[in-house]
């Protein structure tokens, strides 16, 4: 404490705060730049499976081929449909199974489709239809339904012998568009080829045509 002329006592004023020096302010700003680009490396989206191993290309539909289910004579075609009622305030599922029976072979195929809850702007009856027994080839309705958040399709198959000249990198899920006449690969959540058994899963924003291909033609 100071005192003036007449000796009142006066305060000392507090120091002025000390600026960072301008030298600094490169390796300031520097800083701030790293931080946000781990920011947003840590928020960037993981890419989906199929883009991060064989790249699956559309293919034309005249040179779309289903993957054969069994290796022998087909069995001729059948339709065989699952629907059920889904709300959209809670979502649900559709399970369908089939028996495919040829001379020497049987083929066992489990799809089921799971729905978001409010997924759907209404409720829906959601059907899975097998379109033909002579490859994997599904009819999901109503057909052109959207999901604002992605509907999960499983398909299991047992008792399947890939074809000749059929990579188990390649088998993936197509859909059709029917008006650019092409087949278009979904990206897949997961995928298993063994010997004698597929399993994978799939998200759709979509209900259209699909089927299960080794990649192209063969």
């Amino acid at each position: 404490m100071f005192s003036d002329a007449a000796g009142a006592p006066r305060h000392k004023r507090p120091a002025a705060p000390r600026c960072c020096p301008l030298s600094m302010l490169p390796l300031f700003l520097g800083l701030v730049a790293l931080l946000a680009g781990c920011a947003m490396q840590e928020a960037a989206p993981v890419a989906p499976v199929a883009a991060q191993s064989a790249e699956l290309r559309a293919i034309p539909e005249a040179d779309f081929q289903s993957l054969r289910l069994l290796a022998g004579p087909q069995p001729a075609a059948k339709r065989a449909t699952a629907s059920r009622l889904i709300r959209a305030r809670s979502g649900g599922r559709v399970r369908a199974e089939w028996e495919i029976e040829g001379d020497d072979d049987e083929i066992e195929i489990e799809v089921q489709v799971r729905v978001r809850p409010r997924a759907l702007e209404r409720d829906t009856r959601i059907s899975v239809a097998l379109a033909s027994s002579n490859g994997l080839d599904l009819i999901l309705g109503e057909h052109g339904t959207q999901f604002s958040t992605p509907a999960e399709l499983t398909i299991e198959v047992e008792g399947i012998e890939l074809p000749d000249g059929v990579d188990a990198e390649n088998v993936n899920l197509y859909w059709l568009d029917e008006d650019a006449g092409l087949w278009y690969p979904v990206p897949r959540a997961r995928l298993r080829v063994d010997d004698d058994e597929i399993e994978g899963k799939w998200l759709l924003d979509h209900f259209s045509r699909y089927s299960l291909s080794g990649g192209g033609p063969g």
